[in-house]
């Protein structure tokens, strides 16, 4: 645009110079018409007369290319509506598959702690079926054709820094509450009712089993609890065991080997995460 404006102001210019230059008068003879007048206004009239001529001559390109941006104008808005008709459509799909699987989730809690599997406090797996989850996991790793195939058992166990007798209860929920916000789809948690919690997942590496198992610290240890009003810092010992089905082993051992890490965990300090590999007795 710059370089129009510049151009156009060149060309007014030379004219303006040409027309000082050449103030002769001539006689113009055109059809039966004759005039008289000078020779520079004569040549800048014939000047306008071609620019003028141009112009005329790039119209239909000009409103050819108008018309061609206002349709791809329209069209952009128009696919821009489509494609925000189809988000909104899919954001609607995703809230109404998420109250499904709330909704199911809901009527398998309800189930589970009618047949008395679930603590009712807490809606976790009561820690009476460990033995009969961590077995029939087992059976399936051992049957699967998923790679990795394997199977995590984690014990947990959480106290408050200062503890206070009194809140021990509300402690306990409050943890539950938070590892349940966190617990992956297919995760299975269980408790005790008083302070201690287990966690069976399926399908993890070595590497991504240390990975879950700092993540189940760090749920609980990162950001304080709000126990009675008041923001309490939880300490934590965890220890797992990671199988590889089939290799032998039963839920039982795989239990105590767990129960073992967990006891090396509590004695390295606070916080600590102590992973082993199952071992076949």
């Amino acid at each position: 645009m710059r370089l129009f404006v510049v151009l156009a102001i060149a060309i007014a210019l030379l004219a303006v110079v040409f027309a000082l230059q050449n103030t002769m008068a001539v006689e113009l003879s055109f059809l039966p018409w004759q005039f008289e007048g000078s020779l520079a206004l004569f040549l800048l009239i014939t000047l306008a007369l071609g620019i003028g001529v141009g112009l005329l001559v790039s119209v239909p390109a000009v409103v050819q290319r108008s018309w061609s941006l206002s349709r791809q104008t329209h069209q952009v808005k128009n696919l821009s509506q489509q494609l925000l008709d189809k988000d909104q459509e899919r954001e609607a799909q995703l809230a109404t598959a998420r109250r499904d699987r709330l909704a199911l989730k809901a009527a398998h809690q309800n189930l589970l702690t009618a047949l008395a599997i679930a603590d009712p406090q807490t809606g976790l797996l009561k820690q009476d079926w460990l033995s009969p989850g961590v077995q029939y996991w087992l059976s399936q790793r051992a049957t699967s054709t998923d790679s990795p195939s394997s199977l995590c058992l984690y014990l947990l166990e959480g106290q408050a820094i200062d503890p206070n007798p009194a809140d021990h209860q509300t402690l306990y929920l409050a943890m539950a509450d938070r590892l349940q916000s966190q617990e992956p789809a297919h995760s299975w948690l269980f408790t005790d009712g008083i302070a201690r919690f287990a966690c069976l997942t399926p399908d993890l590496d070595v590497k991504a089993a240390h990975e879950f198992g700092d993540r189940l610290r760090e749920v609980l240890t990162q950001t304080p609890l709000m126990i009675n009003g008041t923001s309490t810092t939880v300490e934590v010992s965890i220890g797992g065991v990671i199988a590889h089905p089939p290799d032998g082993i039963n839920a039982d051992q795989l239990i105590q080997q767990a129960q073992a890490a967990i006891d090396h965990a509590k004695q390295r300090g606070r916080n600590r995460v102590r992973l082993v590999e199952a071992q076949r007795a």
